[in-house]
């Protein structure tokens, strides 16, 4: 499909090579484990303060205050040199890899194992309104617009596809970069076609897609990684302020795209 594209929006293919084989081996996601580990101490910390607090043991008190603004401390300087790690990492990776032109990484000996993938993409810089999500070379193939009440969206694609979508947040409705835990049900007309139940997560969204009636396995997204069953079929990738998804044409359904146009 023609269309123009500027230089942060198009990925070029050793960028996108990189980003789906690469960067999920280097990139190092928030573990249950690890938030589980950090919790207990912080509780230990809080105990120790009220503990002191309560019998009126002035040195316990004073401890405790000192092992709770450490352990807050201690998290957030963790979390933050995480990012910053990963960041570093993205960015050397990459470095470069936008000057190279397409034809520049083709080996025409070697055939390309992401040619059969729809790479999509928005900007994270448009602010309120409607959002473009576009193809790579730079063509609008969906709109997605706020609907007229709370948590709705209505996708509209050039190939005629009307989506609306409505998120019902969780009681726990806990997410540090995209959307909140909840349930999003995806409808065509007055029919439901997909359900998105995304889980409480520390960093990039966990969800499980089902299509209604079921269609196979469900997909699930997790580690910025998209899973048909076992099989991977996909990737998510934030890149100079575009959120990219880069999935097989084959398993690609309104579920898939309710997903992804949840995040813009």
């Amino acid at each position: 499909m023609s269309g123009t594209h500027s230089p942060a929006e198009h990925l070029t293919s050793y960028e996108r090579a990189v980003c789906y084989y690469t960067l999920p081996k280097v990139v190092t996601p928030v573990g249950y484990g690890l938030v589980a580990a950090y919790i207990v101490c912080l509780l230990e910390a809080v105990g120790l303060l009220l503990y002191g607090w309560i019998a009126g043991n002035e040195v316990l008190t004073r401890w405790g205050i000192v092992a709770v603004a450490a352990m807050i401390g201690f998290g957030v300087l963790a979390f933050l040199l995480r990012a910053f790690f990963n960041d570093l990492r993205e960015r050397q990776l990459l470095k470069g890899g936008n000057i190279l032109s397409d034809n520049d990484f083709d080996r025409g000996d070697v055939p390309d194992p992401l040619a059969r993938n729809l790479l999509l993409c928005f900007s994270l810089r448009d602010e309120g309104g409607a959002r473009a999500i576009k193809d790579n070379d730079g063509a609008v193939r969906y709109t997605v617009t706020p609907g007229p009440g709370r948590g709705t969206k209505t996708v509209t694609g050039t190939d005629g596809t009307v989506l609306s979508m409505r998120h019902a947040r969780g009681l726990l409705g806990l997410g540090v970069f995209t959307g909140s835990a909840g349930t999003t049900t995806v409808s065509s007309g007055d029919h439901p076609v997909a359900t998105i139940r995304r889980r409480i997560s520390f960093s990039d969204p966990i969800a499980h897609i089902e299509c209604i009636p079921p269609k196979g396995e469900p997909a699930i997204v997790k580690n910025r990684s998209l899973f048909l069953g076992a099989r991977l079929i996909g990737r998510v990738y934030y890149v100079r302020g575009h959120v990219y998804l880069d999935v097989e044409r084959e398993p690609f359904h309104d579920g898939i795209l309710g997903f992804f146009a949840s995040m813009a």
